[in-house]
């Protein structure tokens, strides 16, 4: 059985990994979470990036500015010694702005929280991202959420990774040929480099003797 690395680690609950959407796994009775915008998101090749987005409310709906919200890779771990668990490639996983797994981002007066753009991986998969507001998060998430639990959302990312090559149908029959000279060239470099290397070596036995 999948289970994710935030619901077991973070909250300390044991939740199956699964579904198509973002859902939210708790709410706390003081700040309460809901999805902006696309819950399940697909990213292909020619995608440029997703911006996720949650607001916070208080009890009587009013928007609540200031809490640090953490967007992250919500990483799928293994049950030890379960043998049906199989671990999705690390290239399955995207990334926000500046290459990080995960960002910190405040609310604003709206008391939504909008993450930088994030960037799909280099597999083909489905993964989840996770917007975690934690009571222990700041001194501003003690003072408003009070007590746990935290409030915890999932979106679901669905992916699909970029061609293995991408440019020759755009080229046509000229990028096909542009290619393969390129390849040979290459090799032949890689072959003048392995024989300066093995003429170097020569030069230094014979000095050494």
């Amino acid at each position: 059985m999948l289970h994710s690395l935030l619901l077991m680690a973070a909250i300390g609950w044991t939740f199956a990994s699964g579904g198509a959407s973002a859902e939210v796994f708790s709410q706390n009775p003081y700040a309460t979470m809901s999805i902006i915008g696309a819950d399940a998101v697909t990213l292909g090749k020619a995608d440029r990036g997703f911006a996720f987005a949650v607001r916070m409310v208080d009890p009587q709906g009013q928007p609540i500015e200031g809490l640090t919200v953490e967007f992250f890779n919500d990483y799928i771990i293994c049950i030890p010694l379960d043998p049906h668990c199989v671990l999705p490639p690390g290239e399955v996983y995207g990334h926000f702005d500046g290459d990080q797994s995960g960002i910190k981002v405040l609310t604003g007066a709206d008391g939504v929280a909008t993450s930088s753009l994030y960037h799909g991986g280099t597999a083909s998969g489905t993964y989840f991202v996770a917007a975690y507001v934690s009571v222990y998060g700041s001194a501003r998430n003690m003072e408003i959420l009070k007590t746990l639990p935290s409030s915890v959302g999932r979106f679901t990312i669905t992916q699909f990774g970029a061609d293995a090559v991408d440019a020759i149908p755009a080229l046509g029959p000229s990028g096909a040929w542009m290619l393969t000279l390129a390849a040979m060239l290459a090799a032949l470099r890689s072959l003048g480099m392995r024989r300066v290397r093995l003429g170097a070596a020569r030069t230094m036995r014979q000095e050494a003797g």
